[in-house]
């Protein structure tokens, strides 16, 4: 019960919204309705933040998973640098609660929702029919979801890792319509950047960047998500007083107990 309202406190209470009576294609339209609205209202500074976080230009034509990409960093990522953006709103903040939605009423259910969608690493564990789809949170501790998303049930398989953007409407967490398929490489190097202290929303902040931005530029996400960690143990040995060869001793004695058994 406590892991429960620790939850709720995380995520925030949300509104009823019975989408299980609603039905699976109209849900679907009325989160692009929201989404689409979000888009719309999103400044110059947003967008212009945006570019600077995946290093694009959008005067340029952006191929339509990159435009996606692009778009999600402009909702969901904060402004200022890294001292200050974990007390900047984010765009989705500010937008999604001032949408004119009265008159939708599932659209105004589900634009209550859209600033608790998180970005995390997935496992698919089922696909069952009708678009149900059973995955583990790798970041959560392995958390089972379900989610309905007709794409990824006709796609995905049984073990597919992969991250994306989800948003939890009750009955079941539908996709912000971005799925990336991972390496297992990649998804363990993201998990063990991810095992550091802070609760779960610090851990999924900008979780996004990193992702989006390997794939845009073709780059090495291992490497990308393993960097801040990598740089914190390199301040960490320069700040230590054990020597170089007893460290790296110890560091090859830590990984070869680490490797596979």
């Amino acid at each position: 019960m406590a892991a429960s309202r620790a939850r709720k406190s995380m995520e925030g209470e949300q509104p009823s919204l019975d989408v299980g009576a609603t039905g699976y294609q109209a849900v679907r339209e009325a989160l692009q309705r929201v989404l689409s609205a979000c888009v719309a209202k999103l400044t110059d500074a947003d967008r212009a933040w945006a570019e600077d976080i995946l290093d694009i230009d959008v005067f340029t034509k952006l191929e339509d998973e990159t435009a996606d990409y692009f778009l999600d960093t402009c909702l969901y990522s904060r402004p200022g640098d890294p001292f200050e953006r974990g007390r900047a709103r984010r765009p989705v903040d500010r937008i999604a609660p001032k949408l004119k939605l009265k008159g939708d009423p599932l659209a105004a259910g589900i634009a209550e929702r859209l600033p608790h969608a998180f970005f995390s690493v997935f496992e698919i564990t089922e696909i069952e029919r009708g678009g149900c789809v059973t995955v583990k949170d790798l970041i959560d501790g392995g958390r089972r979801l379900e989610i309905m998303d007709n794409a990824l049930a006709a796609s995905g398989e049984r073990g597919l890792v992969f991250a994306g953007r989800f948003v939890d409407l009750g009955a079941w967490h539908a996709g912000l319509g971005i799925v990336v398929t991972l390496k297992k490489s990649e998804a363990a190097a993201i998990v063990i950047a991810s095992l550091h202290s802070g609760d779960l929303a610090e851990k999924r902040e900008g979780l996004h960047e990193p992702v989006y931005s390997s794939r845009i530029h073709g780059e090495d996400l291992v490497m990308h998500a393993l960097q801040p960690l990598i740089l914190a143990m390199a301040m960490a040995i320069d700040l230590s007083d054990v020597g170089v060869e007893e460290f790296a001793s110890q560091f090859t004695s830590a990984l070869l107990d680490a490797g596979p058994q």
